[in-house]
């Protein structure tokens, strides 16, 4: 998202980008043509060496936060030396660590996509093992204090000339609890990717559904594993997972368990991962909580209709043409029996997922990153001129 925006947007206006120095010389090499961006590389500090005990996601942020700050001393100083227009905080979506720029005084602030509102709701955890049944409660506490107690949040949200929401519950969210009425929607942009071909079933032929996810507690493969072991047995399918985590080799043994018939790659170039998309017949995607995922928009431009849980940050955009979102009311049974129902129905009426495939090559080509810039671009410029 990050990078797909600042390219574009460096075709409308000069950006300076200040961003850690993680792949510093692919970026250099990657924006050599293009004279418009300039990269400002601030180091992250180590802490590892001084406290080797600290859990990786609690060093992660702690690293973080420390790493804000440095970058507010850095755009202070900036400031002072030469007048900032617009500070636009490209946020890591989940909005657990806002940094300082907020702080600024006569700097126009923007901030988002943030998302990372949503609890994982408790009827899952029956899914979950014990260990991800902590990390799912944890979870939810972080989202707890993320909502209600973090001052920072709260400041840089109300401070924010212009937030962005990954979707319209965030929206209604953050305008309810946070005070702040100049609130949009994102409209995500898809990646340009221009499927040669639309694959279309034969009867009987072997249907290929496809997920790609880190494999943790959170995704929901379990509960994938629970709508496929329960299809009705003349669905003929193949079970295609790209991803790799923490849980891998418990969810082999749960689907070979299940006796489905599966196939896992662990990395794959991206490229390849589009192609596979664009023959695959859908994409189904249950993750407990998300606040966003480009694998959603990624699989509509290659053609590759959605099967969801309606509760994804991602929902926005599977609308009844280009995918099925599944009613999440109910017992985690009732959500799984309908889920089953979503695959069974694509599977009988191919006619049918066909035309889906179809409406989201369409659906993509009209949401484009340079659309999606434009109209930021836009934003940008009515606050400037008010």
């Amino acid at each position: 998202m990050g990078w797909n925006t600042i390219t574009n947007l460096s075709l409308l206006i000069p950006i300076t980008v200040v961003t850690r120095c993680e792949f510093r010389e692919q970026i250099k090499q990657a924006t050599a043509s293009r004279p418009n961006i300039t990269f400002i590389f601030v180091e992250e500090p180590t802490l590892k060496k001084y406290f080797p005990f600290l859990n990786p996601m609690i060093e992660f942020y702690f690293i973080y936060s420390l790493w804000e700050y440095n970058v507010y001393k850095l755009l202070s100083k900036l400031n002072n030396e030469t007048k900032i227009d617009i500070i636009h905080k490209l946020n890591i979506i989940g909005i657990k660590e806002p940094g300082f720029a907020w702080k600024l005084k006569n700097v126009n602030f923007f901030i988002g996509p943030i998302g990372g509102f949503e609890y994982i709701e408790f009827k899952y955890f029956s899914l979950l093992g014990l260990k991800q049944k902590i990390f799912a409660v944890l979870n939810n506490l972080m989202v707890f204090s993320t909502r209600y107690l973090s001052i920072k949040v709260r400041r840089s949200i109300k401070a924010a000339k212009k937030v962005y929401a990954i979707n319209h519950f965030h929206k209604r969210f953050i305008e309810s609890n946070f005070q702040q009425s100049n609130v949009n929607v994102y409209s995500d942009s898809f990646p340009f990717y221009q499927p040669t071909e639309i694959t279309k079933r034969t009867q009987n032929e072997e249907m290929q559904l496809i997920t790609s996810c880190r494999i943790e507690a959170v995704k929901g493969i379990q509960f994938l594993i629970k709508v496929l072991a329960n299809l009705r047995k003349d669905v003929n399918y193949k079970f295609i997972i790209v991803g790799y985590g923490t849980y891998i080799n418990q969810i082999k043994k749960q689907l070979e368990n299940a006796n489905i018939n599966y196939q896992i790659i662990e990395w794959i170039d991206r490229d390849k991962l589009f192609q596979i998309m664009n023959k695959s017949h859908a994409f189904i995607y249950s993750s407990f909580k998300d606040a966003s995922t480009h694998i959603i928009p990624e699989s509509i431009s290659c053609g590759c209709p959605i099967i969801c849980l309606n509760h994804l940050g991602y929902g926005d955009l599977v609308t009844e043409e280009v995918g099925i979102r599944v009613n999440t009311e109910g017992s985690v049974a009732d959500v799984i029996n309908s889920f089953k129902k979503a695959i069974e129905f694509i599977y009988d009426n191919e006619e049918y997922r066909h035309q889906m495939a179809e409406n989201c090559v369409r659906f993509s080509a009209s949401n484009n990153w340079t659309t999606f810039t434009n109209n930021l671009f836009k934003d940008y410029q009515k606050t400037l001129n008010q």
